[in-house]
């Protein structure tokens, strides 16, 4: 028997990017932000996080969730095309735990980790 991938709910890229927006700046709050919403509804769309010479694209997509790709700043912005999203998650919280990793370099980071557990703050 084939198993299915396991579908979310649709939700529309508004009001998903929007939710991870509000997040994103709850926890970073001179984060720079730049929202590409899609030219047809059920498209995908797309948030960027920058900060300190770093930049995160998150992509939505309805049923699938948020694809996440660090982006090297320093290369053509070709490279890498078509490639796919480094890593894939569906709830808008670990998204932005995710993000708020990569945005920060390791003296950052140790600021957003629990000093008992080593997990995220929340």
């Amino acid at each position: 028997m084939r198993r299915l991938a396991r579908r979310l709910p649709v939700a529309s890229a508004d009001e998903a990017l929007e939710e991870l927006a509000d997040l994103l700046r709850a926890s970073i709050p001179d984060l720079e932000l730049r929202l590409d919403l899609p030219s047809k509804p059920g498209g995908p769309a797309w948030l960027d996080a920058e900060r300190n010479g770093r930049m995160v694209s998150i992509e939505w997509r309805p049923r699938r969730g948020f694809g996440i790709s660090l982006l090297d700043l320093s290369r053509p912005p070709q490279e890498g095309l078509f490639e796919g999203p480094d890593k894939i998650l569906a709830d808008p919280g670990a998204v932005r735990d995710h993000v708020l990793v990569l945005l920060g370099g390791e003296a950052e980071h140790q600021a957003w980790l629990d000093p008992v557990t080593g997990a995220l703050k929340r």
